[in-house]
């Protein structure tokens, strides 16, 4: 049988009529109209509002844009190659720029990017990139920072994540912070529907191979042969996994 829901007693006694709300409403106006002073600040602040809502939208607009040139700039003289530069072209002091330069103004662009527009999708890119960009510079506390913060406040970017975990396990192994490297190599290789899951795979029995783990080195190799059978770096895994067992039976 169908559960009918039926208003109570209570319920029809707490409606009000339409009559009771009419005279309410006039009593709000008398009271406004008696209060000139009142009518005119509810007034103020209902146009300060209104007022304020599409500036803020302009302004936030403006500065995603401002936020993005800066992106751009920085993006272009850490990834274009630099071209042989001509006598006309050395006016010109971006393209007069060493290689070193470059990297130091993409840095100094992506940090501008963090501390004056933080809440803009470009500081996203800017806390990743920036990191790398200070990879290249040997800054390697640096790289870290952004790397870290990157993990801490971009927990939404699951295609970066593990491109970031990726990014920490080279620069600990550049730093001989095997334990850590390993870590993350890991955490990149296992991640789900991860980029760079092969690369990540490689590197790890790379590691293990290097420091000695041969048995955890052959193992890691195995599987990453097996799953990326097409992909270089199980092709390269393959090949590493056939010497190691070729070293050991000897």
């Amino acid at each position: 049988m169908p559960y009918k829901f039926r208003a109570s007693k209570k319920n029809k006694q707490a409606i009000i009529p339409i009559q009771e709300i009419k005279g309410r409403f006039d009593l709000l106006k008398e009271r406004f109209a008696n209060r000139p002073l009142l009518t005119a600040g509810v007034i103020t602040i209902l146009a300060v509002v209104l007022i304020s809502i599409p500036a803020y939208r302009i302004f936030t607009r403006q500065s995603e844009d401002r936020a993005w040139a800066l992106e751009i700039e920085a993006s272009r003289l850490f990834h274009e190659k630099q071209a042989a530069v001509s006598e006309a072209d050395k006016k010109d002091a971006t393209k007069g720029q060493t290689s070193m330069e470059r990297l130091i103004k993409a840095s100094m662009l992506y940090d501008d990017i963090l501390n004056r527009y933080p809440a803009s999708m470009a500081a996203v890119i800017a806390q990743f990139e920036g990191g790398n960009v200070y990879f290249e510079l040997e800054k390697y506390d640096l790289a870290e920072k952004r790397y870290l913060a990157f993990l801490k406040k971009e927990t939404a970017q699951k295609d970066l994540l593990p491109l970031v975990h990726l990014r920490l396990a080279y620069l600990y192994q550049k730093q001989k912070k095997d334990a850590l490297a390993l870590d993350h190599f890991r955490i990149a290789y296992e991640w789900e529907g991860g980029f760079n899951k092969d690369q990540a795979g490689y590197e790890r029995g790379a590691l293990l191979e290097r420091i000695g783990k041969k048995d955890e080195a052959i193992e890691t190799y195995k599987k990453v042969s097996e799953a990326f059978k097409d992909s270089p770096w199980g092709t390269e895994a393959k090949t590493r996994l056939a010497m190691l067992k070729a070293s050991t039976a000897t």
